[in-house]
């Protein structure tokens, strides 16, 4: 028998009709049309309660986000956000409405101080980039972008205040650290477990005639010497095995002079009691 050829088509009035083909044996032609409206409609009624449904699943997901988020197309509108995003600019919801520009929007609001677009001088070989921003209410912001396939952006916000007052804090206390440790006549150094040199004071920067970058992340080995470390190794053991450990120990220095010096090791615990360097 011979195939049958079908064909959907739409008319102006919105009837869907398929018309279906087949040749007879005396080569004629046998057309069929039938109404599919119904079948239509009920194709589209379910595509569209999908798209709802996926519609609705991402914006539950987006306004569960700690981050505050923002779609921005390829014409610099934006097309989608969360409540976040709107907490973090200051703004209603009846403030922002789909296909804003985003740069208007931006400089209207608390996210003034945000990178405005285009920024792909700002981003890498992946279309990915990332800065703090500090907003004039105090609160730091890591933001994220990221280049879609579809030419436009999306924007992450993440609060990151607390994180930088830490890391501010940690750093004036290094500074102070260095401030008084830089000032003593003793040598003072900080080893991890790999046997590599953490932090140095200026005076032991002095003592060994190497500037700090000569030396943090250098191995023992390579800053002392093969034999004094060699000579060293009984007392770096005792305290990897969470001894302190105080000795007296002739140096050759490069110059070829000896100096004889008091050491103390004071081994560095975690908070398994886990040596984890001296």
């Amino acid at each position: 028998p011979e195939s049958i050829t079908q064909t959907i088509f739409k008319l102006k009035d919105g009837t869907w009709i398929q018309m279906s083909e087949r040749k007879t044996a005396e080569n004629g032609l046998v057309v069929v049309y039938t109404d599919i409206t119904n079948i239509k409609k009920t194709e589209e009624l379910r595509y569209q309660t999908a798209m709802a449904e996926q519609a609705q699943l991402l914006k539950s997901t987006l306004e569960n986000m700690t981050e505050a988020v923002a779609l921005i197309n390829e014409n610099n509108e934006l097309e989608t956000w969360n409540q976040q995003f709107l907490e973090f600019a200051g703004l209603k919801e009846a403030d922002v409405k789909r296909g804003v520009k985003y740069n208007q929007l931006l400089a209207n609001s608390a996210l003034r101080e945000v990178p405005a677009l285009p920024m792909n001088e700002c981003l890498n070989d992946d279309g990915f980039g990332e800065t703090e921003v500090v907003l004039e209410s105090g609160i730091v912001l890591l933001f994220k972008s990221h280049l879609i396939p579809s030419g436009g952006m999306l924007n992450t916000f993440t609060d990151i205040t607390e994180r930088s007052h830490h890391q501010r804090a940690l750093q004036e206390s290094e500074q102070r650290i260095r401030l008084i440790t830089d000032a003593m006549p003793a040598l003072i150094s900080y080893v991890n477990k790999d046997m590599c040199y953490e932090f140095v004071n200026r005076e032991f920067e002095k003592w060994y005639h190497r500037s700090r970058s000569e030396i943090i992340s250098h191995h023992l080995r390579n800053v002392l010497g093969e034999q004094t470390f060699s000579n060293l190794q009984i007392y770096i053991e005792r305290a990897m095995l969470g001894q302190s450990v105080n000795f007296e120990v002739e140096t050759t220095m490069d110059n070829g002079n000896s100096r004889i010096s008091n050491k103390t090791y004071i081994p560095h615990f975690d908070q398994e009691r886990n040596v984890v360097g001296f």
